[in-house]
C-alpha cells in the first residue's frame, strides 16, 4: 500500500445547522429508547451484539422525515434507506443495517403502538437503519499522521489533529473506521461525491488535510472542526 496525502477520505460527523435555523431549543434530532441490557459501546464494536428489531428514537417527524442523516442522543451512525442505497451505489462495505423506527415525540408513547402491538406508520418513520460497520481499517499511518498518545500507554492514540491514510491499492470503501479512533466514522471522496450530487441532508465532512475553524456538536462537548468549503 502506498502513503497519500490527497483529499482521499473525509471524516463523516451532523449537519446541525438547522437548530439554529429553526431556533429549535434542543441538541439532538433524535432520542434513544433505551432496552434492557443496552450498553452503547457494544454497537461501536464489530461484532453482533443483542438488540430489538426495530430499535426506537423517537424526534420530531415534520423536522426528521426531511434529515438523511439524524444526529442521535447516543451518537450511533443512524441513517435512512435512501442515503444507504446511495451509499451502496458507490461500492460495498462490510456492515450490518439494524432497522430503525422513529416514532413521533409529540404523543405519548402508548400511542406510537396499534391495538396489536405494532408500531402505527402515522406514528412513526420505519425507513432508518443503524449502520454497523463490521471491520477496521488498518490504514493509519503513524509515520506521516499528526497524533496525540496517552502518556501512560504510548500505543493509545487519544487525538488526530492531521490524518493520512494508507490507501490499498484497490481503493477505499465508501464507508469505513479504523482501530485507532473507534468513534469516528469516515467517507472515501467518492462517496462523498454521490451523496452531495443525490442531495443527501445532515452531513458534514470534515478534511482529513487540516483542519480549519471549530464547533461543538451537542451537549457530548466532542468538538469537531469543520471543513471550511462544503
Amino acid at each position: 500500500m502506498k502513503s497519500e496525502f490527497d483529499e482521499t477520505a473525509y471524516q463523516l460527523v451532523w449537519d446541525i445547522d438547522h437548530f439554529k435555523e429553526l431556533d429549535l431549543d434542543w441538541n439532538e434530532d433524535i432520542l434513544f429508547q433505551k432496552y434492557d441490557g443496552y450498553v452503547s459501546w457494544k454497537y461501536r464494536k464489530t461484532e453482533t451484539f443483542t438488540h430489538p428489531t426495530p430499535l426506537i428514537y423517537e424526534g420530531t417527524l415534520d423536522i426528521v422525515r426531511h434529515i438523511d442523516y439524524s444526529y442521535p442522543d447516543n451518537m450511533w451512525t443512524i441513517m435512512s434507506e435512501r442515503m444507504l442505497k446511495t451509499l451502496l451505489s458507490v461500492g460495498d462495505f462490510p456492515h450490518r443495517a439494524i432497522p430503525v423506527a422513529i416514532t413521533d415525540t409529540t404523543v405519548h408513547p402508548r400511542d406510537w403502538y396499534d391495538e396489536a402491538g405494532n408500531l402505527r406508520s402515522d406514528k412513526c418513520l420505519s425507513n432508518y437503519a443503524a449502520v454497523q460497520l463490521t471491520t477496521y481499517l488498518d490504514i493509519f499511518d503513524y509515520e506521516k499522521s499528526k497524533y496525540n498518545v496517552d502518556e501512560d500507554n504510548r500505543q493509545e492514540v487519544t487525538s488526530v489533529d492531521e490524518y493520512v491514510f494508507k490507501v490499498p491499492p484497490e481503493g477505499l470503501p465508501p464507508l469505513f473506521k479504523i482501530p485507532e479512533r473507534l468513534t469516528s466514522i469516515f467517507i472515501s471522496s467518492e462517496a462523498r461525491r454521490t451523496l452531495k450530487e443525490a442531495k443527501i441532508t445532515g452531513t458534514r465532512y470534515i478534511s482529513l488535510k487540516g483542519y480549519e475553524g471549530e464547533e461543538e456538536i451537542g451537549r457530548t462537548h466532542h468538538f469537531f472542526l469543520l471543513e471550511s468549503a462544503i
